[in-house]
């Protein structure tokens, strides 16, 4: 069923779960309430493929055509039909870590797939993409810590609609956050937000982590 309430047969081979800022409140994320359509994997790519691959899929969206050429932004100008934007390479690694840039307090949430299928996000949300599980999971407690948070805290404008903007978050250095924390302090982060898989993980795989990033 789409946003109007329409119930809609297509093929399920576009469709991804989607994540909105307000879903990324927990330090897991294991579920998603709305999927999306992604007609391309990167920007300028032709869509034309998706009348022959996937038709259902293409009446669909030529139905909806009014709606699309409703959007006023300048990047949708001479592109593709039903182009969107904010997609790369980048979306479509498996592992993401995920903040919310409209909240005062910052978050990071670690996704991994969903139902098998890799997961997206609305243009509310900044995140990273990573190969391994380690490395996201390192990574977004690193995020999640006092160090982490404190530097945020400091370079945000708090007053602001979205105070986490690309640019404050881009000032934050994973690997160097890891230098400063202990295995004992990722523990207590673990515990702190309920991870499920604390007895999963030694101080060897974090000092492998902290080698690779």
């Amino acid at each position: 069923m789409n946003k109007l309430g329409d119930i809609i047969d297509i093929e399920q081979d576009l469709l991804f779960p989607l994540l909105k800022g307000s879903n990324l409140r927990t330090f897991e994320v294991t579920e998603a309430k709305r999927k999306i359509i992604i007609p391309h994997r990167k920007l300028n790519e032709d869509t034309a493929y998706i009348e022959s691959s996937y038709p259902k899929t293409w009446v669909y969206l030529n139905a909806k055509i009014d709606h699309f050429n409703k959007r006023k932004s300048s990047i949708y100008k001479n592109k593709a039909p039903f182009s969107i934007f904010g997609i790369g390479k980048y979306a479509f690694r498996p592992y993401k870590i995920a903040i919310s840039g409209m909240y005062k307090e910052p978050r990071f949430a670690l996704v991994e797939p969903i139902d098998n299928q890799l997961v997206m996000f609305d243009d509310t949300c900044y995140y990273l993409g990573f190969d391994s599980y380690e490395e996201a999971l390192f990574g977004c407690t690193a995020l999640n810590s006092r160090i982490s948070k404190d530097l945020l805290e400091a370079l945000a404008f708090q007053d602001s609609k979205r105070p986490y903007t690309k640019e404050v978050l881009m000032r934050v250095t994973i690997s160097k956050i890891l230098k400063e924390l202990t295995f004992d302090e990722i523990v207590s982060i673990w515990k702190k937000h309920n991870f499920s898989k604390i007895v999963n993980y030694t101080e060897n795989d974090f000092a492998k982590v902290k080698g690779m990033l």
